[in-house]
């Protein structure tokens, strides 16, 4: 936001002359819309307003869209409802949805009333679908031949109308009836004979969604297919419109957000810089309170083993060392299988198979480190009987912790999905903060059957 914030003064001096139009279309002219967008973001968004009605409908439009949607919204609402109605008319199927979403009830009544019919129903049945569905994403400003045209009179018929679709790259063959029947590339359409017939070169084994399925789903169906768009149906078969794999992008961002938040137990994402400090630290305070419980478990470890502790004050150096190396393992393998499942490269069925390895893992770290912090404990005190049973306690501890932690990492995210939980929510902190409890109690239980206590 800051990047072109110098030239502000410059645009509101532009903004003030008379010919401020031709001005703006000389500045902005050889600029890409989103270029366009970085430069006013130094404006207020009445001034934000007046930049962008200085080029044509379709190039202001182009320039609104690339805003984000917290400025799109206060720009939008800057606006008359005469610039209003014409800024929804001319945006894209899925981002005018969006916009929508945003604003008040009164307000998305009001614009309704004034679009065109066609408009109007294509966003009542848009707004009909579920948020985190793929009908959430779709635009119905798809590219649509029928199976009796000609290769001729279907490229004549999508260059008539190629400005006003999403994309021109798949041509969906429907009945009149919107039935999907098949598929065509542009490309297919260009290498064909002219007189030939549609039916004779589409593809009916069509990969396609469910405006009721997930978008991750969607996402994960272009991701995989290398598709630029992916058509989506009702239940009845008909082609309700297609998802473009920018709006994929926006659904993966989204869910990457999520999952970084989740694993650092930050709650909802809020926009960082509009967001007030008050509205942020209620977004947090949830995990951190249940956090702070789980960690009166951990006192109440240490207040139950204070005789051990009390005996043998060298045992205290190594519990922060001993932590830290749980929670650290727990966190790595937690964070692993995480991310093998957010690509599907491992499922529920392989939960056997993902313990065992990390049992293995884990049986390597812990020997390891067990050795390690075995050397450092053994220094602690003059060499003799109770230096090795410190040493030993601390080594063997750290790789029953190593093992427990990783193994505990690597199931409560499998478990979590299994039971359609968000593996992230609780494999972050929390892991960190129950491999805590069992670490001490591991450690100090040890250490009183080693130095019979």
């Amino acid at each position: 936001m800051k990047k072109y914030s110098l030239i502000a003064p410059e645009l509101r001096e532009i903004l003030s002359s008379k010919d401020y139009r031709q001005k703006l279309c000389v500045e902005f002219d050889d600029l890409h819309a989103h270029e366009v967008s970085m430069a006013l973001e130094g404006l207020d968004p009445h001034e934000i307003a007046q930049v962008i009605f200085a080029f044509s409908v379709f190039r202001r439009v182009e320039i609104f869209e690339h805003f984000d949607d917290e400025d799109k919204n206060k720009i939008f609402m800057s606006l008359d409802i005469s610039r209003q109605v014409e800024i929804i008319s001319y945006m894209s199927h899925d981002e005018r949805i969006d916009l929508i979403k945003t604003l008040p009830e009164e307000l998305q009544n009001l614009i309704l009333k004034k679009l065109d019919i066609s408009d109007k129903e294509d966003i009542d049945q848009l707004l009909s679908y579920g948020e985190g569905s793929v009908g959430a994403l779709v635009t119905s400003a798809y590219a649509s031949i029928a199976e009796s045209d000609t290769v001729k009179e279907a490229l004549e018929h999508i260059c008539k109308d190629s400005e006003e679709k999403e994309t021109i790259y798949y041509i969906y063959v429907v009945d009149k009836g919107k039935r999907l029947l098949g598929l065509v590339s542009l490309r297919q359409l260009i290498l064909a004979r002219s007189t030939g017939y549609i039916r004779d070169i589409m593809k009916t084994d069509i990969v396609k969604v469910s405006v009721d399925d997930d978008q991750s789903q969607a996402a994960k169906i272009i991701r995989d297919y290398d598709f630029l768009a992916i058509p989506a149906v009702n239940a009845q078969g008909l082609l309700v419109g297609i998802v473009t794999v920018d709006d994929v992008v926006d659904v993966v961002v989204a869910e990457d957000t999520e999952k970084m938040l989740n694993l650092a137990a930050a709650g909802k994402y809020v926009p960082y810089i509009s967001s007030s400090s008050f509205y942020a630290a209620r977004q947090r305070l949830f995990w951190l309170i249940i956090l702070i419980g789980v960690g009166f478990i951990s006192g109440h470890v240490l207040e139950r083993y204070q005789e051990v502790l009390e005996n043998i004050i060298s045992l205290i150096f190594f519990i922060p060392m001993l932590c830290a190396s749980a929670g650290n393992a727990g966190t790595q393998s937690a964070t692993v299988i995480i991310r093998e499942l957010a690509t599907d490269s491992i499922e529920n069925k392989n939960i056997w198979f993902v313990w065992k390895k990390e049992f293995k893992i884990g049986l390597w770290l812990g020997a390891i480190l067990g050795i390690l912090g075995a050397c450092r404990a053994a220094l602690v005190e003059p060499f003799g009987e109770r230096a090795i049973k410190t040493a030993l306690t601390v080594g063997i501890a750290m790789l029953v912790v190593i093992l427990i932690s990783m193994s505990c990492g690597a199931l409560f995210p499998l478990l979590c999905k299994r039971y359609k939980v968000d593996p992230a929510l609780v494999s972050g902190p929390l892991v960190s903060s129950l491999v805590d409890v069992c670490c001490l109690f591991i450690y100090l239980e040890l250490a009183r059957f080693v130095f019979q206590l």
